[in-house]
């Protein structure tokens, strides 16, 4: 369907397959417009707490009215855990959800958010609190923490951030320079929701050509204030010994010509004793100064302390390769799939080939770690797919084991070649891979470990669960593909997980058909202004209608399928010019481009 490396054995196979890498490169948030990135880590994970830029390509104002949440545990995968924050989540906001940033303190999670305040001025700091990292999240005070007749002297009192001592103090830092307005500081009691203490202000003489967006964090005693400095903004840094100052200026981070946007926002945090920058840029397609995309790159530090320049990179920070979640492993050979024998979970169960069901018996969990390998972790029973006894051997038996991080429990997943749809399952232990033992494609076969001999028994394909992918009937080697600006005709999906949706119940009406996304769950494909969006979920105004649409046999061939809008009556979702809308069909051409196939990559 959209792969060009074919093998003639093969064919059904590939007609119905892409490559499921996912290559880990920069922006690392691509299905929605991120920007002001504030990250943390919290239990061993890596959150980066956003606002979502909603902006139209036309547009010459920011629309933002919500912030999203992401966490990722290898910095490749990244888990959307939708729109945890809006502006109706505080009673006295009208608008911009701007750029905050999340701090724990015990076991309670703080979010400092600058909104349009209409009681008390212009724009306001409010507090979001949860007892969890991803929310819920509620509005800890019912008012804003910082309103504007606490600053005089600042115009907008916007870009929160927040930091905690080693000696418990907190402090809240803010600012913009709109009308010469300057960092503000000021300590916060325990419960993190009070002042304590008068605002203090710091100068430019300590942060030159300050803009916006103020960062403070720690190392080795030195406490760096990194900053937005100048227009089109650049990131300097400033440092002390002390979180109040005095700061003495340092340099440049960030250049400003290094990034396609002219707003900057950073955090910088370190992550298994590698420490990180995480900015936003314009380089998603329709990219702009309003629709702006997170990225990431390492960052370090010379031996005085002093932060090197980033030079921002396309790769970006994760290890290249498959994406984290649930997968089905079919053989390449027997079209049979993983599964332990009879379902059976204890530890030593044979694993075999079966036919594919799609059952829950059959998925299995990528677990990746930063080193580049993977844990298989079988969905019913938790186990791992392990190799019997920890044997190096030839035709040792695939097995399912407890968890006990050994070597014979990584495995190493390798695309066989550019464009190709099949990979090589090695074991880390054994550097043996996985196949069909003896080649055998009967069902409930025992698979195990062999030494590379170049057969099809050895390669594998690795498809999302009750996954399938949308074509259109008269351009089979595309697929509907979402990226941010919308949904398109793509021939290579990058990742492949963006062509593949997950037919559900109708949101609005349960005889009709909604596609959620297989990658990021609570998003589904939704008409807006009769354009194609893939979408989260919010509950609100017409989502549900707009979600929702009926399978119809195809307008121009009855082996196919289109889709009738819920809402607007003989509008059906068409391709024009390789992107998806909705319209009402009144030509045969109009059929055409409205007909389409399903199709799944286990049948």
């Amino acid at each position: 369907m959209n792969i060009k490396y074919t093998l003639p054995t093969l064919a059904s196979l590939i007609l119905l397959t892409g490559s499921p890498f996912s290559w880990a490169d920069n922006p690392i948030i691509k299905h929605i417009y991120t920007a002001d990135p504030a990250a943390a880590v919290f239990n061993d994970k890596v959150y980066i707490y956003t606002g979502h830029d909603e902006a139209s390509p036309t547009d010459r104002n920011y629309r933002m009215d919500d912030w999203h949440v992401f966490s990722s545990s290898d910095l490749t995968t990244w888990e959307d855990h939708g729109e945890v924050l809006s502006l109706d989540d505080f009673s006295w906001a009208s608008a911009d959800a701007w750029a905050g940033q999340m701090i724990q303190r015990g076991d309670k999670y703080y979010w400092y958010v600058p909104v349009n305040n209409d009681k008390q001025g212009w724009f306001g700091i409010g507090v979001a609190v949860s007892d969890s990292p991803t929310g819920p999240f509620h509005d800890a005070l019912g008012h804003a923490l910082i309103s504007d007749n606490m600053t005089p002297d600042e115009t907008l009192d916007i870009d929160p951030t927040v930091f905690i001592d080693h000696d418990g103090q907190a402090y809240l830092y803010w600012g913009n320079a709109t009308n010469n307005g300057i960092v503000k500081a000021v300590k916060l009691k325990d419960n993190m929701i009070e002042l304590d203490g008068s605002i203090q202000s710091i100068g430019t003489d300590q942060v030159p050509d300050f803009t916006e967006a103020p960062y403070l964090h720690e190392r080795n005693g030195i406490y760096y204030l990194s900053y937005a400095a100048g227009w089109p903004e650049r990131i300097e840094y400033s440092t002390a010994t002390h979180p109040m100052g005095p700061f003495t200026h340092k340099g440049v981070i960030l250049n400003a010509d290094d990034v396609s946007s002219p707003t900057s926002h950073q955090s910088i945090i370190e992550y298994k004793n590698q420490w990180y920058l995480v900015y936003h840029n314009a380089d998603l397609p329709d990219g702009g100064e309003f629709r702006r995309s997170v990225a990431m790159d390492k960052l370090y530090y010379d031996n005085n302390g002093n932060i090197k320049k980033v030079i921002p990179t396309k790769e970006g920070v994760g290890t290249p390769g498959i994406e984290e979640g649930q997968y089905v492993v079919k053989n390449v050979l027997s079209h049979r799939c993983l599964q332990p024998l009879d379902g059976a979970t204890s530890d030593g169960t044979q694993i075999v080939q079966h036919s594919c069901d799609d059952s829950a018996a059959q998925n299995f969990t990528l677990k990746h770690s930063l080193d580049g390998r993977y844990k298989l972790v079988h969905q019913q029973s938790g186990k791992l797919l392990d190799i019997s006894r920890g044997s190096a051997a030839n035709g040792a038996n695939a097995i399912l084991w407890s968890d006990y991080d050994g070597p014979n429990q990584f495995w190493n997943l390798t695309r066989e070649r550019d464009n190709s749809p099949l990979f090589s399952i090695e074991n880390d232990h054994s550097q043996r891979l996985l196949e069909s033992l003896n080649a055998s494609t009967e069902q409930d076969a025992k698979v195990g470990q062999w030494q590379d001999n170049g057969g099809n028994q050895q390669r594998w394909w690795l498809a999302k669960p009750g996954a399938i992918q949308i074509e259109p009937i008269a351009y089979p080697d595309r697929v509907l593909t979402y990226r941010a600006n919308g949904v398109w005709m793509e021939e290579t999906p990058a990742p492949l997980s963006s062509s593949q949706f997950k037919p559900v119940p109708g949101l609005y009406d349960s005889t009709g058909v909604s596609f959620e996304s297989v990658t990021h769950p609570g998003y589904y494909l939704r008409h807006r202004n009769y354009t194609l969006y893939m979408e989260y979920n919010n509950h609100k105004g017409t989502f549900a209608q707009d979600a929702t649409f009926y399978r119809r046999s195809g307008l121009s061939d009855s082996k196919g399928v289109s889709y009738e809008s819920s809402n607007f009556p003989n509008y059906y979702i068409r391709h024009e010019y390789y992107k998806l809308r909705i319209d009402p069909i009144e030509s045969q051409l109009d059929r055409t481009d409205a007909t389409f196939l399903e199709v799944s990559p286990l049948k």
